[in-house]
């Protein structure tokens, strides 16, 4: 018995130690005076999950100094999407000269096959505001469209994401989840936008703080067909443990 779990163990352990052909990433636009003059904020950051940290691109700065986002809801050109050569997501927001900033996370695993399926859950998609002192607050999403070489499998992109808030928390959610996949265009990919927020400007009736007006995003794309090396080791495991099986039930019939 103990030499059976030992070798379930080890089967355990090498199939466990194989890369999973996957990538997740999440990554949030938003928009808000810091809490503090001066104080930094985060408004594009990208990682591995909603509660992860990322790279810092840009800050609606305090005062009189040039300010990142667009206000008034004029609109503002975003990207979103995967490269295949580096095995990286990115999301590049441009401002109002049409200057990018783009933020980008490395996926930890191995890369990921051009044929691999790609899920937008309806979760992980959507726009958010949170009211403060009664001023008028909004964010909206429009104009998204994949780049070409995209086939959306199920669900579709939202005409407008949008979710606006003098008093309370409101948000705006895609539909549905959207699977979608991108081998025609060697697995790269590019979600194309723009986004237009109101209500960031104190003198302009806005009363927008920290992330209270904000874009989140989330996508996996997973290999369909398992790894040859998964598929060879389970293949080895299951025959060993069933030859061990075989064997000592013929002892015990004997």
């Amino acid at each position: 018995m103990k030499r059976t779990k030992k070798r379930l163990f080890l089967f355990a352990a090498l199939t466990g130690a194989l890369p999973a052909a996957d990538f997740s990433f999440y990554l949030t636009l938003r928009a808000g005076l810091p809490f503090f003059p001066g104080a930094g904020a985060q408004e594009i950051r990208i990682g591995p999950a909603a509660v992860a940290g990322g790279a810092a691109g840009a800050q609606f700065n305090y005062g009189g100094v040039t300010q990142w986002w667009r206000e008034g809801g004029l609109a503002q050109d975003f990207q979103i999407g995967y490269v295949a050569a580096t095995n990286t997501g990115f999301v590049s927001v441009f401002n109002s000269a049409n200057n990018p900033t783009t933020v980008t996370f490395s996926n930890p695993s191995t890369a990921i096959p051009a044929t691999s399926t790609w899920t937008i859950p309806a979760a992980n998609f959507f726009v958010s505001a949170a009211g403060f002192g009664g001023a008028n607050e909004s964010v909206s999403v429009s104009n998204l469209s994949f780049s070409p070489g995209v086939a959306i499998l199920s669900g579709a992109l939202p005409s407008t994401l949008s979710a606006s808030s003098p008093s309370g928390p409101a948000t705006g959610s895609a539909p549905g989840a959207i699977v979608f996949n991108p081998a025609a265009s060697g697995g790269n990919w590019t979600l194309s936008g723009q986004i237009r927020f109101s209500g960031l400007i104190l003198g302009g009736g806005g009363f927008a703080f920290g992330d209270a007006l904000r874009f989140d995003f989330g996508a996996t794309g997973a290999d369909p067909n398992p790894e040859p090396g998964t598929v060879l080791l389970l293949s080895v495991g299951l025959a060993g443990v069933y030859g061990y099986a075989r064997r000592r039930a013929a002892g015990v019939r004997e």
